[in-house]
């Protein structure tokens, strides 16, 4: 799923009623904080899986010199 696909998703559901109840069938979705907290956790997995090794350190040098 998108970035865009998420984040249309968390506004559709924020329009939406939380809790239905339709005779006896209840339906309730996870709050929007929780949307919005597996959201940032999911892009902060993918963000880890695109650099897995972080920040990489080294040493440059000027070409010709010792």
């Amino acid at each position: 799923m998108s970035n865009s696909d998420v984040t249309n998703s968390i506004i559709s559901n924020a329009q939406k009623p939380k809790k239905v109840t339709v005779g006896d069938t209840t339906t309730e979705q996870h709050s929007l904080k929780d949307q919005i907290e597996a959201d940032r956790y999911q892009r902060s997995v993918n963000a880890v899986k695109k650099f897995p090794f972080g920040m990489v350190l080294g040493r440059f040098r000027a070409g010709g010199t010792d």
